[in-house]
């Protein structure tokens, strides 16, 4: 039933692929893989400890990456808050920083998770070369003591 008030010259129905809407694109149904994301991956799998069959990582983070772009320009306004409340925007903001946290760990892209990598690369942990070092010293404080004594 048509609305007798409305205006038939604006019922005009969205293009394909409307995004009249959107203004941040996390609530989107689908996250395409746009050119942004796909130069933000490719910079990833250029890193040297990254494999090729590291790209579905690669493309996760870049999304998350524009992601947070786009929620932080819908944030740029400076308000947290709104009735009281604080803004949806800001919590998931806080839960995307989270996840992308993650990701980078899992990625090798923070100075710990390289750390540990690079401690499994060498043999071994910290702990296990001082607990090494330890038993060799007290081999060869047994060496002399035993030689002292003979």
């Amino acid at each position: 039933m048509p609305n007798p008030n409305g205006n038939p010259s604006a019922l005009v129905p969205a293009p394909l692929g409307n995004k009249r809407g959107e203004k941040h694109g996390l609530y989107a149904a689908r996250r395409e893989v746009t050119p942004e994301v796909r130069a933000i991956a490719a910079d990833l799998m250029e890193l040297p400890h990254i494999a090729e069959t590291d790209a579905a990582a690669a493309i996760e983070i870049a999304k998350l990456l524009v992601l947070i772009d786009r929620v932080d320009a819908a944030l740029a306004d400076g308000v947290v808050e709104r009735r009281g409340r604080l803004r949806t925007l800001v919590d998931q903001r806080r839960r995307l920083s989270a996840q992308l946290e993650r990701w980078y760990a899992a990625f090798g892209l923070t100075p710990e998770s390289r750390f540990e990598f690079a401690s499994k690369l060498s043999g071994g942990s910290l702990g296990e070369e001082i607990q090494r070092r330890i038993a060799e010293r007290r081999a060869e404080a047994e060496e002399r003591s035993s030689s002292d004594g003979a």
